[in-house]
């Protein structure tokens, strides 16, 4: 794989700064934008965190040239796993690391600083790291660590099918990004230590399925977006001063029990 630093063949591919992009990069890039704006909201508990987690990553992928696979990699005081993620292979990568204990992923968490790496050649940093990132056509990797004032909680992780695909305002969109999640992340975990933080996000995983149910009821009973439904729970959880994992949870029963009652009074 290829040094952390830029190569002059991958910033020649693409224009290097906005200011010299197609309107097409700039229209997405400004979405982008708008989308990292969202950031500056209050983050109320681990499962609001994780939702924000998992609609950014995605949102690079709609926005960010090049970009087709994403995570966000956790690694906090020897708490190392896969936050949120695009899709399995990209799982899968990010699980090889770990094991190997040495990626691209690991390199930018504990450097900490950007890297950009190639897929297609060997790199003596990660000897035994490519072939399962190339096995899941995966070539190129961008990984920019996630701070906040003096402590790094992990990374997040851009992959692309393309070979050497990304340059430098992939880069500096991927940078505001970090920089806004940092900030919010440091601002939510202000009172509790960054083991806490780590912790309260592996539970928010183990307790994602009803909040996944009740925003596609919500989605199905009022044609709305799974951003929209998320937005109702989080409203209601907000108002009843309760977890949302929690109000999600009830919401479920609740309807469950409804439909249950329907059926047997049609029988």
């Amino acid at each position: 794989m290829n040094d952390s630093v830029p190569h002059d063949d991958t910033t020649t591919q693409h224009p290097g700064t906005l200011a010299d992009a197609d309107d097409l990069t700039r229209t997405a890039a400004a979405r982008f934008g708008a989308v990292v704006a969202t950031i500056g909201d209050s983050i109320r508990d681990d499962d609001h965190l994780l939702e924000l987690l998992d609609r950014l990553i995605a949102a690079a992928c709609e926005n960010i040239r090049d970009v087709d696979h994403a995570s966000v990699t956790i690694d906090i005081d020897a708490r190392t796993f896969t936050a949120c993620s695009t899709d399995e292979s990209t799982l899968v990568i990010d699980t090889e690391q770990y094991d190997l204990e040495s990626g691209p992923s690991l390199t930018a968490a504990r450097t900490p600083g950007t890297v950009v790496a190639d897929c297609d050649v060997l790199d003596q940093r990660w000897p035994d790291f490519g072939p399962t990132a190339r096995a899941a056509g995966v070539h190129s990797i961008l990984a920019e660590p996630i701070t906040s004032t003096d402590t790094t909680f992990g990374t997040v992780n851009l992959y692309s099918r393309t070979a050497r695909a990304f340059d430098d305002i992939d880069r500096s969109l991927l940078t505001a990004l970090t920089t806004a999640i940092g900030a919010a992340v440091g601002d939510f975990a202000r009172y509790s230590t960054a083991r806490d933080t780590a912790d309260g996000l592996r539970t928010a995983m183990d307790n994602r399925a009803p909040i996944e149910q009740a925003k596609g009821i919500l989605m199905a009973l009022h044609r709305i977006g799974p951003d929209q439904a998320f937005t109702i729970l989080s409203t209601q959880s907000q108002h009843a001063n309760r977890r949302l994992r929690e109000i999600a949870a009830e919401f479920v029963a609740d309807v469950s029990f409804a439909a249950a009652s329907m059926t047997d009074s049609r029988r």
